[in-house]
């Protein structure tokens, strides 16, 4: 049957040809799957676990330290720790992360023991070198010391400190037993540090910000390690220490505070001592001063007025290096300030109304009592900061101790992921493998790859339980197609001479030589006289399946009339062999005598088949495709891939030639066939299978 592929939606086309390449590759993409899977599990079998530890702190609400104070606050500073936002960097310094690493002897590596044998075995030991390495041996009461080249360096007792040449080493008598040689590793804890820092994790949840520089939340604080004890062990230390820094802090700045408010209280106590003398000397000189109740109250107004404007005045000072002077704390301060300006000018406009002697005194006494009051309220900070000092606890707490919170790897998504991957990457293959690389399978693949040639014959693959009807058949179709095509090309030349019929293949072993021979023999049974003419004059082995010799390129030109029955090899069928002994078959082909030579041939037969060579190994074909009256491409399942199809037919398209047809040669059932031609195929797919391989080798098919 001759189909010729039209052009239906690309889209279909494209869908319908992935999906039916994936189909046929579906046990690659099982088995790259399967190994995907395998792989996965692998991986997590063989992966060290690494577990994950979380602990919790709460940062306390920092309310001003030193009472109603504020200037005071001001001029020492917050806690090192009042705002949540630098906990991270001040958790994770370099400071704290090296005396974690000291203290805990994280930078001592020792093959074959567990953090906790690390820890009671090891008390000190300290290289001087930054990176060193030894060995040690223990024994009942002593241990042995090695150094990185195994030369002997001593034995030495349990529990007692050895200064060695470059080593500081106190090692404890251990509960354990070990046998073996323990293999030792100090690293530099300057840059061991750098290694430590990425697996601590802080997470802090605070409220949003407002313009209070006191902040308060809570921190999650996560460890990674693949030993539980170690994570637990660090963490706790980590968080201990880190408080124990913050409490330290607190305390350097109340002794800070302390000896502010003493040099403060010094200044003070001289200048009472000086205003009451000069109050007292002014009440000796002017007994006669009259102070009423309202002059006293005025007195304690000013007072209490003037108090405000020194710490408000303070307050200012530090707060013009904190904000800006469009900031709303900023703006209050001075709004506040002005306020207090304008009641003690109010006041002191009061005083100038009395008496000289009066304003004199309302001075003096002013001082006195304000000195007083400074004194008194600074004698009350040192007492309380004397407190602090001596038991402050800081501002951070511990909520939740180091507690085992997941393990971190390997994951059971790690196995789904590699699945998933192994999976995807093998469509994506299957899908290129199957666009470049895999042979065809079936004749509908031409349409499949917008290849629209005429497919004139489906020759189903020679077996011994071929069924023989149906390989005739296909041959009988063959020639049926062939005359139709020639009849549709008829023109004026001579219809008495032999029509040539030329076959090739994009490469060898695609049966065009098969191909070649069979037709012969199919036209020469019914009454044509053929010529098979075995053009292939690199590789041609016609002359083997008829068991003649090669000829000369003498005895080819010596052909005639007079000697042709020479060459003939079965009824009506007759053979010109491969010719041997040619120095170039390029200028064979061009000769002159040559083109008279298949001239006289056409006078003597009705048919010439010529079996050329592959038209992508040798210019020889393309040079014929001009030169006969049919061109037949033979394609083999199995083996012909599209690409080579396409390149074959861009080949034709710049000599200026084409094919007539196309022969699918050798098709069978893929290996890898699962119905799919009835369940996903196209009306293509499903007319090859049904009428070459269910009809043609008693296939079951697929329901």
């Amino acid at each position: 049957m001759n189909i010729k592929s039209s052009s239906p939606d690309l889209d279909t086309i494209n869908l319908g040809h992935m999906l039916r390449i994936v189909l046929m590759q579906s046990k690659l993409i099982i088995l790259l799957t399967a190994i995907g899977l395998g792989i996965g599990i692998l991986m997590y079998i063989n992966t060290d676990k690494t577990y994950k530890f979380t602990s919790l702190l709460q940062v306390i609400n920092s309310q001003p330290r030193y009472g109603d104070n504020m200037a005071l606050d001001l001029y020492l500073g917050e806690s090192n720790t009042s705002d949540i936002g630098s906990i991270e960097d001040l958790y994770k310094s370099r400071t704290n992360m090296v005396e974690l690493i000291e203290d805990l002897k994280l930078n001592l590596k020792v093959k074959g023991l567990k953090f906790s044998e690390k820890s009671e075995l090891f008390e000190v030991f300290s290289a001087y070198e930054k990176n060193s390495e030894f060995y040690l041996e223990l024994n009942q009461d002593s241990y042995y010391l090695y150094d990185s080249s195994n030369e002997y360096m001593g034995e030495f007792k349990f529990g007692e400190l050895n200064v060695l040449d470059g080593l500081s080493v106190k090692i404890n008598k251990p509960s354990f037993t070990k046998e073996e040689r323990l293999f030792v590793q100090t690293f530099d804890k300057e840059i061991f540090f750098k290694t430590v820092k990425p697996r601590f994790v802080v997470t802090t949840s605070r409220p949003e910000r407002t313009y209070l520089p006191f902040q308060t939340g809570l921190l999650a604080i996560s460890f990674v390690s693949n030993d539980k004890e170690e994570a637990r062990t660090i963490l706790n230390y980590a968080n201990s220490l880190f408080i124990k820094k913050n409490i330290e802090t607190d305390s350097e700045q109340a002794r800070t505070a302390l000896e502010f408010i003493n040099l403060r209280i010094e200044n003070i106590e001289k200048d009472l001592v000086i205003q009451k003398e000069n109050l007292n000397e002014f009440q000796k000189t002017n007994q006669t001063v009259n102070v009423d109740l309202e002059t006293s109250a005025i007195i304690a107004n000013v007072n209490q007025i003037q108090a405000k404007i020194n710490e408000i005045e303070i307050e200012l000072d530090q707060a013009s290096n904190d904000f800006t002077e469009t900031n709303p704390i900023y703006i209050d301060m001075l709004s506040k300030r002005q306020i207090l300006i304008q009641q003690k000018n109010q006041i002191e406009s009061q005083i100038e109304k009395l008496p000289l002697a009066q304003q004199e005194y309302i001075e003096l006494l002013r001082q006195v009592q304000l000195s007083q009051s400074v004194f008194a309220d600074l004698n009350e900070r040192k007492l309380g900061l004397s407190i602090k000092e001596a038991s402050t606890l800081g501002n951070i707490r511990i909520v939740d101790g180091a507690y085992f919170d997941r393990v971190t790897s390997p994951q059971t998504t790690l196995i789904f992921f590699c699945t998933l991957l192994a999976g995807v990457l093998s469509l994506i293959l299957a899908i290129i493998r199957g666009y470049y690389f895999i042979p065809i399978s079936n004749p509908a693949e031409f349409q499949d790859n917008d290849i629209n040639e005429t497919m004139i014959g489906v020759i189903p693959q020679v077996k011994e339980d071929t069924n023989e009807e149906r390989f005739t058949q296909a041959f009988e179709s063959l020639v049926v197609n062939i005359k139709n095509i020639l009849f549709s090309k008829k023109d004026s030349k001579d219809s008495n001479k032999a029509k040539t019929i030329l076959i090739t293949s994009a490469t060898s072993g695609n049966g065009k030589s098969f191909i070649s021979r069979e037709l012969s023999r199919k036209l020469a049974s019914l009454n044509n006289k053929v010529l098979l003419l075995d053009n292939d004059l690199k590789r041609g082995d016609q002359h083997k399946e008829f068991n003649a010799k090669k000829i000369s390129k003498e005895e080819f030109f010596n052909i005639n009339t007079t000697n042709i029955e020479s060459i003939k090899q079965e009824d009506n069928l007759y053979l010109v062999p491969k010719i041997t002994g040619l120095m170039s078959s390029f200028q064979m082909i061009y000769s002159p005598e040559y083109q008279n030579k298949m001239e006289e041939f056409k006078d003597i037969f009705d048919y010439i088949i010529i079996d050329t060579p592959p038209i992508l190994s040798v210019s020889d074909t393309s040079i014929m495709l001009s030169m006969s009256d049919l061109n037949i491409a033979v394609c083999r399942h199995g083996l012909t891939k599209v690409s080579e199809i396409k390149q074959m037919l861009r080949l034709n398209e710049q000599v200026g030639s084409s094919f007539d047809g196309f022969v699918y040669n050798g098709y069978e059932r893929p290996s890898s066939y699962y119905g799919y031609y009835n369940l996903y195929g196209n009306y293509a797919y499903q007319y090859y299978a049904k009428k070459y391989l269910y009809d043609s080798y008693g296939y079951d098919e697929e329901k």
